[in-house]
């Protein structure tokens, strides 16, 4: 029977927090960590295994995309996601029945 072995890769990665007022005018701040392996999978344009100074570059990259990205407090995701959200002419508030 063959022996399995787990390999474990190193973790790179990058914490960041952005502050600002949600829609409804709610001041909210968000954290999240960027994180990414260094294992010989993970390979830039040349085909290469990326270094570490690759992949940071690449964190601090979805670090600047996700801080443009604008905060919405729990309440306002909610409502953004749920499918009775927006224009509500016509709808009824309970199906008749004939």
């Amino acid at each position: 029977m063959a022996k399995k072995f787990k390999v474990t890769f190193r973790e790179l990665k990058l914490y960041a927090s952005k502050s600002g007022k949600c829609g409804c005018g709610k001041q909210r701040t968000r954290q999240r960590k960027f994180w990414a392996t260094l294992n010989p999978y993970n390979r830039n344009a040349a085909g290469e295994p990326k270094t570490s100074t690759e992949i940071y570059a690449d964190l601090a990259e979805q670090v600047k995309a996700w801080k443009l990205e604008p905060i919405t407090c729990v309440a306002c995701h909610s409502r953004a996601a749920s499918p009775l959200s927006g224009d509500r002419t016509g709808e009824t508030a309970s199906p008749t029945l004939s």
